[in-house]
């Protein structure tokens, strides 16, 4: 939330969250760093509605939308459209939970904002789940094509993060290859030229869990 700075400086505001669930961290965001809600407009995305919805309480115009994040044009809804046309307008994507492909999906998703125009652009994605990622979407395949690993590998790959959690040689193996994927997708961002700030924080203490790492990438110019 730091890194948005002063977020009551831009004329209007788009917080997506991917994955959603009850829209409990769109909730926060907006809550925290979004003082008028008639600047706002929240939109959540997750294949399932849950209950128990944090809809109702987020200070924003806030739109669900139950759908698959690869079968959204996202730049083409009415309120993100609007929000990167102007040129003091943020967009702001974030995912608490994007488990595997999904967190691929809401990347591309994001960089398709960006590349269309937009001004500034941040998004924050906690980065979860590698076994569930998928050949077909990972963001840096070509990466790991000129690398020399085909579709095989990166199936024996999936396999060896479900390990990450045990402590023997198989989970050392299993974390190196989350941190590896985690870190292509940080530097498939940056070459894509698209954001100009691109970083992997760790969030907490491996200890805790494996899975500890934020993928944050911005764009902006001064307003």
């Amino acid at each position: 939330m730091q890194a948005l700075g002063n977020a009551n400086t831009y004329s209007r505001a788009t917080v997506i969250e991917y994955c959603a669930g009850k829209g409990r961290l769109t909730e926060e965001v907006c809550k925290r760093c979004f003082l008028q809600k008639d600047r706002v407009d929240a939109i959540l995305i997750d294949r399932t509605r849950s209950r128990g919805n944090a809809d109702g309480r987020i200070p924003a115009n806030c739109t669900r939308i139950t759908a698959d994040i690869r079968d959204i044009v996202i730049e083409d809804l009415g309120s993100v459209r609007e929000t990167s046309g102007s040129c003091s307008g943020l967009v702001c994507a974030i995912g608490k939970h994007c488990c595997g492909c999904a967190a691929d999906l809401a990347l591309s998703s994001i960089s398709s904002i960006s590349a269309s125009g937009a001004s500034q652009v941040y998004c924050a994605f906690a980065l979860c789940c590698h076994h569930l990622c998928t050949w077909e979407t990972i963001t840096c395949r070509q990466m790991l094509e000129d690398e020399g690993i085909s579709d095989f590998d990166f199936l024996c790959m999936r396999k060896l993060a479900t390990q990450a959690r045990a402590p023997t040689t198989q989970g050392k193996a299993g974390r190196l290859v989350k941190r590896a994927l985690n870190e292509l997708r940080a530097f498939s961002l940056r070459s894509s030229g698209i954001f100009e700030d691109v970083q992997l924080v760790e969030y907490c203490s491996s200890e805790i869990s494996p899975e500890n790492q934020l993928l944050i990438a911005r764009k902006w110019v001064e307003v």
